[in-house]
């Protein structure tokens, strides 16, 4: 029986306002349609005039049943207990499974069950078969496959009480209670994932800041993580969405951290000493760590060298850090689209709410085609200095899945190579050193090759590689003249690397270009992506080449210039760089002067500030696998680009979609995605036509306690 209901029926039982009391709002979210509809007495010629008696009076022998199996119980349908159907108050018949015969259940209509016709959420009217008004008997919407009944059943509440928590998690987790911790953790022995959710108190209103003490108190610990995506946020992301949007309570809008991390084990990883771990034991290790109390559930799963953690850090109104993550093993992860999902859902940090909040709200909505692909221009600028051959060619790998990735998408993209020297085109190279040693580049736009690759290109993937690897008659020496990289290696850069000047130098000479091939479009999205071992150089400050720190006190000045500047070109930045360094809980060594390509980076403070105030995400260098870092880029990026936002804001673990008759399955390749960053829903292979017809449905978090 659906929840409440019980409940439900004694509070209706003598309400006059039912499911034919129009609110005056369509069903539909786009204005197309407009209701005028209240009930429709005699649309199924099963009754006549406003009244039928009843057979059986089951709403008077047991108002708690449901006599025609419609998902409504008998005394909501025959609310006065009279014995009478009586429309025109907005009954429905409780011996008649559907009572208006549009071919959707009278439950399935009414989807909460509480008797009240509530279109603004997306329900049918069960006493009228074409509850909009528009001609399209309501079992022909959309909407009639996935807005249904169900939809309260899709997840579980899953108190986290100690964590001050609610969790919305799909069914098969079991769960354990921490007291002490202040925490819970949750297991699903199915498929092998191991979560926690954790409660500490906040000391200061910087997320970023709490999120890395955590961090830094796991790998003190013995753990070292490698944060393969870290993205700052707010919820919504956008302060302008949070006009936009409907029931959202104050206390669901957070600051946080979203992050993707790996620890990895065995021979040459961070965490040589031990060749594997077990993910639940890394689990109850962390929860240990965050909350200074020792935690062991006694679980065990099979050790592998490799684990793939989604972790979100979510500072609330209150000043606590509510810090929750989901483990399983990366083979485990990786072969699974379904568990994935499970992990995007915990990490967007939708399906985590205040303990006095429950899933108990829904949402359907119809959206509107769109006429044309969202565009999307990226601009990847590749450090080309001595020190890069690797990270180059772990950019390189990636080349094919990110170009599939876009491909399946529904997004119009272009997508440009520079490098961290091309500021020079701008004539601010130091001691006049020429960039003719690039035979690639560009000395108008700055882009290598032929500019801007596109769909039709396709040798794109191939393009792409050779632009981020390759620099013909380049063979870089160290200090002895031993080659640190491969021949013709883009490595001959002259190690004054400016990627912040270049990608702004980039940005605004394909601005105003007039050759198309070298020509940034004026209404794309602009995401620029910079990869780089070192900090930027201050080559500009006084024509002194010199790195630049946080402690110098011209740091904000440059800073805030270069975040101003990326914002007057609409760019959003995405930084692949050199972390904090081991003794802040990272895992890069520090870069030395001179000797192998393999070794090290600086921290890109620089480009994390920057990536961070444009609405961007940070990725890791010394990861030998950029896969990750650069899979989430690129999924961020495309997110951007849909027009597909939705009006309320989800549960994402309960969304279903529905287009042109068809449910949808959830897939990164042929089917749709949530992405949180801009609360819309992302196509990927579905074929979506003017003439398509799409609805989406879920549930949302609403306070109990008033």
């Amino acid at each position: 029986m659906r929840r409440f209901q019980i409940f439900l029926a004694a509070l209706m039982m003598t309400a006059l306002a039912g499911c034919g009391a129009d609110s005056g709002n369509p069903r539909q979210t786009n204005g197309d349609a407009t209701d005028t509809t209240t009930t429709n007495p005699d649309v199924t010629g099963d009754f006549t005039g406003d009244q039928d008696v009843i057979t059986g009076c089951p709403g008077v022998d047991d108002p708690g049943g449901d006599a025609d199996g419609d998902g409504l119980i008998n005394g909501i349908e025959d609310r006065n207990a009279n014995c009478v159907f009586e429309p025109l108050l907005g009954e429905t018949d409780p011996a008649d499974e559907d009572t208006d015969d549009d071919r959707i259940k009278d439950g399935d209509e009414d989807i909460n069950g509480n008797g009240i016709y509530e279109p603004e959420k997306g329900e049918f009217d069960p006493n009228n078969s074409d509850s909009n008004g528009n001609g399209v008997p309501d079992g022909q919407e959309p909407g009639a496959l996935i807005c249904t009944g169900d939809l309260l059943d899709a997840i579980v509440a899953t108190p986290a009480q100690f964590s001050g928590s609610n969790m919305a998690m799909p069914k098969g987790y079991t769960i354990n209670q921490h007291q002490a911790a202040a925490a819970a953790t949750f297991t699903n022995n199915a498929d092998g994932s191991f979560g926690f959710i954790v409660k500490t108190d906040a000391t200061s209103s910087n997320a970023e800041q709490e999120n890395s003490q955590s961090l830094v108190k796991v790998a003190q610990a013995g753990n070292l993580p490698t944060v393969t995506f870290s993205k700052l946020f707010k919820t919504p992301e956008d302060p302008p969405l949070w006009d936009k949007l409907q029931f959202i309570p104050q206390d669901l809008r957070v600051t946080g951290v979203r992050a993707q991390i790996v620890f990895s084990y065995g021979a040459g990883s961070p965490n040589a000493s031990s060749a594997t771990k077990d993910p639940a034991t890394l689990r109850d290790q962390i929860v240990s760590a965050i909350s200074g109390q020792a935690v062991t559930t006694g679980e065990s799963a099979a050790a592998c060298d490799r684990i793939r953690v989604y972790w979100i850090a979510q500072l609330r109104g209150d000043n606590s850090l509510i810090t929750s993550g989901i483990l399983t093993c990366a083979t485990n992860f990786d072969a699974n689209e379904a568990l994935q999902f499970a992990y995007e859902d915990l990490l967007s940090g939708t399906i985590v709410a205040p303990g006095n909040y429950n899933p108990v709200d829904f949402k359907c909505e119809d959206m509107i085609p769109q006429s044309e692909a969202g565009k999307v221009d990226f601009l990847w600028v590749i450090d080309n200095s001595g020190s890069m051959a690797d990270e180059q060619n772990n950019v390189a790998v990636t080349a094919q899945k990110f170009m599939q990735t876009l491909a399946a998408s529904e997004v119009d993209w272009r997508l440009g190579v520079t490098t961290t020297e091309s500021y020079g085109i701008a004539g601010g190279l130091p001691l006049g050193t020429p960039l003719d040693h690039d035979e690639l580049l560009d000395q108008a736009t700055g882009l290598r090759g032929v500019g801007f690759l596109t769909p039709t290109d396709v040798d794109a993937t191939a393009l792409f590689t050779q632009y981020v690897t390759f620099d013909q008659g380049c063979l870089k020496t160290d200090s002895n003249g031993t080659p640190i990289a491969p021949e013709d290696s883009n490595v001959c850069g002259f190690g004054w690397e400016e990627g912040l000047e270049s990608g702004a130098v980039v940005l605004e000479r394909t601005l105003i270009e007039t050759r198309a091939s070298h020509k940034l479009r004026a209404d794309s999205k602009r995401i620029v992506i910079w990869v780089s071992d070192e900090e930027v150089q201050a080559v500009k400050l006084d024509n002194k080449i010199d790195s630049i720190g946080s402690s110098d006190p011209r740091w904000p000045g440059i800073i805030g210039g270069y975040i101003s500047r990326y914002k007057a070109l609409s760019a959003i930045g995405f930084a692949i760089v050199g972390d904090v360094g081991n003794e802040f809980g990272g895992v890069c060594q520090g870069l030395p002067a001179t000797g192998s390509a393999i070794v090290g980076a600086q921290y890109g403070q620089s480009y994390v500030e920057v990536a961070n105030a444009t609405e961007g995400a940070v990725g890791i260098i010394c990861n030998d696998d950029l896969q990750d870092t650069i899979d989430a880029i690129i999924r961020v990026a495309i997110a951007m680009a849909s027009e597909y936002q939705l009006v309320g804001y989800p549960i994402s673990s309960s969304i279903r979609v529905a287009v042109d008759g068809h449910v949808i399955p959830r897939s990164h390749t042929s089917g749709w995605n949530y992405d949180v960053t801009t609360n819309s829903i992302v196509f990927f292979g579905v074929n979506i036509t003017l003439e398509s017809r799409i609805s989406v449905a879920y549930l949302m978090w609403v306070r109990q306690d008033g």
